[in-house]
């Protein structure tokens, strides 16, 4: 997909809807009545004219810690939207992760956010973390990079998958991987909590409890390669547990938000490949978000691929490469923003 420098203008419409109570989130429509510019779309030879109007507005994204992939990708992207139509502003809101994302969507806050493929489509269900207020309340923008399931050995273990390790000391990650992941990987192999010695801890204190000898088992959920888990290959050596296709096909025709992945034994030094499950982190926006802000959105993300894998490698997978991600992940709806842009390019048919 060819680059272009297109500029195109509307206008950001905060509504509440029904099952969506908005606290807050409004936009001065005169704004955009009164805001307008003719604007100039380069395609090889071809110059288009495009005289849209469009309301000048700052853009909440919510996107996790200010080291994560998410805040790397909005800023990077918002820098560009920004230099291509200077009706918008956009501030990275930095947030503890995908909940805390989805409710400032859902209550206006934010107009996107960052999210796991599993939290979305609970929101979008309302269960799991959210009550019923958040049903149907998100929709799909676009699909990202992958969390992987990493089951970490010291290098001298013998286990090759979570069974091996019966009576033994575990670390299990807070948030997600504690409440949500493990339980699915104990009920797939058919194991409870009481056949280990399980404690709940931070990915910091894993590894160093890992490297103390004080576990034997650490399982944390992140983008691969981590930088903790580099560190600690590099000083001790590590292992990495796998699971079978068996086991996988199972955990994911219960759990849709799971795929397929491997870690290579190249990323952290170790014996073997670890054949393990992952999500996707996705941008998800208000149903009510403005058409044509999201199809800004996802057209500066995929058209800027190259300067988003310049500025982190994993940022650049947002959209992907000529739109090649633009749809993994996609368990909910998608807004009609991304869709039109999505038909456009040929992505949706």
């Amino acid at each position: 997909m060819k680059k272009r420098v297109m500029v195109v203008a509307s206008v950001l419409v905060a509504m509440s809807l029904t099952a969506c109570q908005n606290a807050g989130g409004t936009t001065s429509t005169s704004a955009a009545q009164s805001s307008s510019a003719a604007k100039t779309e380069t395609s090889g030879a071809e110059a288009k004219v495009d005289e849209t109007k469009r309301t000048p507005q700052t853009i909440t994204i919510a996107c996790g810690t200010s080291k994560g992939v998410g805040y790397i990708t909005t800023s990077t992207a918002g820098s560009i939207l920004t230099s291509l139509y200077p009706e918008y502003q956009i501030k990275p809101e930095i947030t503890t992760g995908s909940q805390e994302n989805i409710t400032l969507v859902r209550e206006g806050i934010a107009q996107i956010g960052v999210a796991m493929t599993d939290s979305a489509l609970a929101a979008y269900e309302g269960n799991r973390e959210f009550d019923e207020s958040y049903k149907g309340c998100i929709n799909f923008v676009t699909g990202g990079y992958m969390t992987t399931i990493t089951q970490i050995v010291p290098k001298n273990s013998d286990a090759k998958e979570l069974p091996d390790l019966k009576g033994k000391k575990l670390g299990v990650s807070k948030g997600v991987m504690s409440k949500y992941y493990f339980p699915i990987l104990l009920e797939a192999y058919g194991l409870t909590k009481e056949d280990f010695k399980i404690e709940e801890m931070s990915i910091n204190d894993i590894l160093t409890a890992l490297q103390d000898g004080n576990i034997d088992y650490g399982i944390h959920v992140s983008s691969v390669p981590n930088t903790g888990i580099s560190d600690l290959a590099l000083s001790s050596g590590i292992q990495l547990l796998t699971m079978s296709d068996d086991l996988r096909d199972k955990i994911i025709e219960k759990n849709p938000y799971f795929v397929k992945t491997t870690i290579s034994k190249d990323v952290y030094g170790t014996n073997a490949d670890s054949e393990t499950l992952a999500t996707r982190n996705v941008y998800v926006c208000a149903v009510d978000a403005d058409e044509q802000v999201i199809y800004d959105w996802v057209k500066t993300l995929i058209e800027s691929h190259e300067e988003l894998s310049a500025a982190h490698p994993q940022a650049g997978d947002f959209g992907g490469k000529d739109g090649e991600n633009a749809l993994e992940g996609q368990l909910i709806p998608i807004h009609p923003g991304a869709e039109r842009y999505y038909r456009e390019v040929g992505i949706i048919k």
